[in-house]
């Protein structure tokens, strides 16, 4: 538990360090599917009354622009705890997935699942960047940690909520349907 919240911390200090000021706007890292910075201009558009989908600038789903435009406060400080507990939660999930599948109770083997998860690159550099990708990763491991644990109806829904945040995710419905057998 001590290593979990050490890599927490970590998470955290490098978010708030100038990092991630020079990874927002990298193509590498994001896309126009899951640039913050696209979903902020999309959020502007909203606010001040233009249909964000009428040009080709924005290309969030509905979703998450109904999310960031009424739940969530529009201050990047803010958005670095969200991503880096959404990070958190997820390594957490992970773990909590790998017990279920293998029946054990508690093993050293939940740190090294989790300090994989948030010392992974190519995880964490998209994180720093405010990628929603971040989003449907939770989201995504979030379905699998349901459905390992046969409540079914919630994996689905949650199945049905990432399908809707990005659409290659409805090739889960195979793997997910399978663990809830």
């Amino acid at each position: 538990m001590a290593a979990f919240g050490s890599l927490v911390a970590l998470r955290l200090l490098l978010a708030f360090s100038p990092i991630p000021e020079y990874l927002t706007d990298n193509h590498q890292l994001t896309s126009p599917l899951t640039s913050y910075t696209r979903l902020k201009e999309g959020v502007f558009l909203l606010k001040n009354g233009f249909d964000p989908y009428s040009g080709d600038l924005f290309r969030h789903s509905p979703i998450q622009l109904a999310f960031f435009s009424t739940l969530i406060p529009p201050n990047k400080y803010f958005y670095h705890l969200l991503w880096t507990a959404l990070d958190a939660i997820t390594a957490w999930n992970l773990s909590r997935i790998w017990q279920a599948r293998s029946k054990v109770r508690s093993s050293r083997r939940e740190a090294l699942i989790q300090a994989c998860y948030l010392l992974n690159p190519y995880l964490l550099s998209p994180s720093l960047a405010l990628s929603t990708s971040t989003l449907d990763n939770s989201l995504c491991i979030f379905a699998l940690l349901l459905a390992s644990q046969g409540r079914r109806s919630a994996a689905l829904c949650m199945l049905a909520l990432l399908t809707q945040s990005s659409l290659y995710s409805a090739l889960l419905i195979f793997p997910l349907t399978l663990l809830l057998r």
